[in-house]
């Protein structure tokens, strides 16, 4: 993964109009995710500290992704100290997240000026990954950016 300043990494989000974001506790599952969210033509995701060990799995995924995803640019979410933020980056974490507010009426965020929205279990769910959908999973992708590429 390339580093990317605050302002390609702001512009890259504005084109790709969704920020997925998702959590499990293991690489092979993370990669699985990665791999099927790039296969659906998304190239920024976050990964959420939502778990114990989620740093270390995150660390895991940003070293495969380099290889295996050169393209992917990965960020570190739910985001709540200081002490998270500086070794998300230690970690490789290209942005960071911190928890903020939902809204599920995409044209109102669009229209109000907002560059890219978050998504997380409406497009990567606990029950896809645990049943291992992930050609499903890459379908999903692929409509959100049909999708988001209408609004």
């Amino acid at each position: 993964m390339k580093r990317l300043s605050k302002d390609d990494i702001g512009a890259a989000l504005a084109r790709q109009r969704a920020l997925p974001l998702f959590n499990c506790g293991d690489m092979a599952t993370g990669m699985q995710v990665l791999e099927a969210l790039h296969a659906g033509g998304i190239r920024f995701v976050e990964f959420t500290n939502r778990a114990a060990g989620a740093i270390d799995v995150f660390r895991s995924l940003v070293a495969e992704a380099t290889t295996k995803l050169p393209d992917m640019v990965l960020g570190a979410g739910t985001i709540i100290d200081v002490a998270q933020a500086r070794d998300s980056h230690a970690a490789g974490a290209a942005f960071l997240v911190a928890p903020n507010l939902d809204e599920a009426n995409l044209k109102a965020w669009f229209a109000a000026g907002v560059h890219c929205v978050g998504m997380g279990s409406h497009l990567v769910d606990a029950k896809t990954l645990a049943e291992g959908r992930f050609t499903e999973l890459a379908d999903r992708a692929r409509r959100l950016t049909a999708i988001l590429a209408s609004v």
